[in-house]
């Protein structure tokens, strides 16, 4: 973890895009952490706009049970991968973990895909327009 925005942004420059899980994890878990959670969040409750995905999402019955639980349990493994890297013997087991728990789930490729999609746009879409910088 660096102590400043200003010694993050001078290592940041000294990455080269090939080393682009660390760029993103920097943003996500330091430099731009609250308003990536919040861009998360809205990425989150963006897919129930889907009538697709909202019908998917409505019918395991999570989201009218345990919404709050659902939501927790998405961060939680949307920052294990980020944190440890898809690579990663952990990032590998939270993708497996959710090729698993989204195996029953109704729903198609382009559904996923778009889920998978909000996940990564809207946060740095966020960034862009309302965080302290751009990304």
């Amino acid at each position: 973890m660096h102590t400043s925005r200003v010694e993050s942004i001078a290592r940041q420059k000294t990455l080269s895009r090939g080393q682009y899980e660390d760029i993103y994890r920097q943003f996500v878990l330091f430099d731009l952490a609250e308003d990536m959670d919040l861009g998360f969040f809205l990425a989150y409750y963006r897919n129930f706009s889907v009538p697709s995905l909202a019908k998917a999402l409505e019918a395991t019955g999570e989201i009218r049970s345990r919404p709050q639980k659902r939501s927790y349990d998405t961060a939680i493994v949307i920052y294990e991968i980020i944190a440890g890297g898809l690579d990663s013997e952990r990032g590998a087991a939270m993708v497996a973990l959710l090729r698993n728990v989204h195996k029953g789930v109704p729903g198609s490729n382009a559904d996923f895909v778009y889920v998978r999609m909000t996940m990564l746009v809207v946060p740095i879409r966020w960034v862009d327009r309302r965080a302290w910088r751009q990304s």
